[in-house]
């Protein structure tokens, strides 16, 4: 090699090393940003934080479940109401600086409700706690497609009540007609 090709090597290593070292000067860093990398979304609802949260359910009108998990930021028990439906209503108690998973697994807290929206749109759910009062955030609602979400749905299936049927309108009977009585035989 000739004795200007090593400077020059040198120099153009010593540009590329600036050059790439003034890309993560300029773009924030990732992994220091909140986001939701997953298919649910986050949420902060006074000093409870809502993670991955999203609704799971074969469609409109079908029983569904809202998993994620909620964190208390307080030093105090929080108590949380979340309803999927309006109708059914599932309280929570979150310890201070704890964590409470939503799901259908040993462990976590069962949320369902009736599906009032179609798989691929947002579903609204109400929560309620002390320091809020009510607030309806959505979340994403998705089907049991994805191997991950069948596997809740099956869950669901096994650990909540079936939704009432309507029950089938009684027939009318007809009432059994009088009849005579056998008069006692005489002596």
């Amino acid at each position: 090699m000739s004795p200007t090709i090593r400077p020059r090597i040198a120099v153009v290593a010593l540009a590329a090393v600036l050059a790439l070292a003034g890309c993560s000067a300029t773009n924030t860093i990732t992994t220091q940003a909140y986001y939701a990398p997953s298919d649910g979304v986050r949420v902060e609802i006074g000093d409870v934080s809502g993670y991955n949260l999203l609704f799971v359910a074969d469609g409109a009108g079908e029983q569904g479940v809202l998993i994620g998990s909620l964190v208390n930021r307080t030093d105090q028990e929080l108590r949380v109401s979340l309803s999927v439906d309006g109708a059914t209503t599932t309280d929570i108690a979150i310890a201070p600086q704890g964590i409470v998973f939503l799901g259908t697994e040993q462990g976590q807290v069962l949320v369902a409700g009736q599906s009032q929206v179609v798989p691929g749109l947002n579903a609204d759910i109400t929560v309620v706690t002390a320091s809020t009062g009510t607030v309806t955030i959505r979340v994403p609602s998705i089907d049991g497609v994805l191997p991950e979400y069948a596997r809740v749905l099956e869950q669901l299936a096994a650990v909540a009540p079936p939704e009432p049927s309507p029950s089938p309108e009684p027939s009318p009977t007809a009432s059994p007609e009088p009849t005579a009585s056998p008069e006692p035989e005489a002596d």
